[in-house]
């Protein structure tokens, strides 16, 4: 059962106290979703929405634009967001994804979701922006970082064998 990519953002910016920029909102975000939809062999994503391939990795455009007045300074709340989210079935995923990634710089945070072969780069091209991350994608390049199954769809090899998702 996924919850809004909002309702995820909103309980990250809670769990971390207002202390991640937008690029680290998103970036995070998108990690535990992966390894939401790896875990579950992509029967179940942390959220419903669809993630998009821009310039700057993997973005929730309602999450981005609802930040995105911070510029690169922490983010105390997603605009139209103005109660606390308070527990969500993911708490646990979140927290363990928050503390494994709140340590990496903004700059590794883009590499690791910039992966050569990854379910970013197969649907990125440069300037384009509404280009959706497939799901199969996704549960690929987690499943080649953990050294998991094979790729859910052959055609499409996900990603070079690398660290675990987080």
């Amino acid at each position: 059962m996924s919850i809004s990519a909002m309702k995820a953002a909103q309980r990250l910016v809670e769990l971390s106290e207002g202390t991640l920029s937008n690029l680290q909102l998103n970036k995070i975000l998108y990690i535990a979703h992966m390894v939401q939809l790896g875990r579950t062999g992509g029967a179940d994503g942390l959220v419903s929405d669809d993630f998009e391939a821009w310039d700057l990795g993997p973005v929730a455009p309602d999450v981005y634009h609802a930040a995105k007045s911070y510029g690169s300074q922490s983010v105390k709340h997603l605009r139209g967001t103005y109660k606390p989210v308070g527990p969500t079935p993911y708490d646990a995923l979140l927290n363990d994804v928050l503390e494994r990634a709140r340590r990496m710089s903004p700059g590794e945070l883009v590499a690791m979701t910039h992966k050569s072969g990854g379910a970013w780069a197969l649907s990125y091209r440069p300037g384009s922006r509404g280009l959706k991350i497939r799901t199969e994608n996704i549960v690929n390049e987690y499943n080649a970082r953990i050294g998991g199954p094979a790729p859910v769809d052959a055609k499409e090899d996900a990603a070079d064998a690398g660290c675990a998702a987080v």
